[in-house]
């Protein structure tokens, strides 16, 4: 679970909140596929050739690495990340939250 606090450590509800998730991809063979969950998403953004999946699932919206990648291809710095690794994020949009739940 992901909280958002003020700086009295009370909850606090924000109008808008994003969040991106970077390297979702697969072991090598496939072997391993790595994944999020998440529920009460206002919206969701991927590059137009996505190599995530998305599918609902009892908990929430489950968004999935659909191709091999390795450390070798990993993000350093969000702003300047490749069309491969722009592939690989999923950014979550939520509105009027204090909290929201999440499984990697």
């Amino acid at each position: 679970r992901f909280s958002i606090f003020d700086m009295d450590e009370k909850p606090l509800t924000v109008k808008f909140f994003r969040i991106t998730f970077y390297d979702l991809d697969e072991g090598p063979h496939h072997t391993s596929r790595e994944y999020i969950i998440a529920d009460g998403m206002h919206s969701e953004d991927t590059a137009k050739d996505t190599q995530v999946e998305e599918k609902k699932v009892h908990e929430g919206e489950k968004f999935m690495a659909s191709e091999v990648g390795s450390g070798a291809d990993n993000p350093h710095i969000s702003t300047k990340l490749t069309d491969e690794q722009e592939e690989r994020s999923v950014v979550l949009e939520f509105k009027d939250i204090h909290h929201f739940d999440t499984t990697l």
